[in-house]
């Protein structure tokens, strides 16, 4: 795997470092009761990220997830904003928290992969595991499977979306040169 330039940083807003704050206690709990596997890194990924460099505000933001699937990892969203010390440490109220949606694959329809959204905190927050694509020689569909962050970025449809910002990290992810593309234009 190729390490990703990171040439930029992006400022959040405090309501999306709140969110920030939030999603990495979850991670840390699933990494606490799901040991003996890779810690969970999370992502914010496309369209988001390219708003924010635009500085652009986006209520809509991808979740990106390396080792888990988005359907665990919300659930255990829900779970933990109803332990009252979750609700005090990050000010959750019940307005903060929406109710959980899955969205089912569907490779009729070319959907592949399941993902599941919620609002948190007023924004649109879709879940979903980090992915490949491989192709056989007689279809167009692809398989559709775990992947790494890079292996995600390279299916991406342009490389300003196959940027990522990591939330472990707080820097931004370029697997695919978009941001040298983007600052000579």
């Amino acid at each position: 795997m190729s390490e990703p330039t990171a040439a930029t940083t992006i400022q959040l807003t405090p309501q999306e470092e709140r969110l920030k704050s939030l999603l990495l206690e979850v991670a840390r709990h699933v990494d606490e009761t799901q040991g003996g596997r890779d810690a969970v890194i999370l992502r914010w990924a496309g369209g988001w990220v390219r708003d924010k460099l635009l500085d652009i505000q986006s209520h809509d933001i991808d979740t990106a997830i390396n080792v888990t699937t988005g359907a665990h990892f919300s659930a255990e969203i829900v779970a933990l904003c109803k332990n009252p010390d979750m609700v005090k440490k990050h000010g959750v109220t019940s307005t903060d928290i929406g109710n959980l949606h899955k969205i089912a694959a569907n490779p009729e329809k070319s959907k592949h992969l399941e993902t599941t959204t919620i609002k948190l905190f007023d924004f649109d927050v879709d879940f979903v595991n980090l992915r490949k694509e491989t192709y056989s020689g007689d279809s167009r569909n692809p398989q559709v499977g775990f992947g790494t962050a890079e292996e995600d970025a390279l299916r991406r449809d342009a490389t300003v979306n196959a940027l990522f910002y990591n939330l472990n990290t707080g820097k931004v992810e370029d697997f695919t040169g978009g941001l040298a593309i983007w600052e000579t234009s």
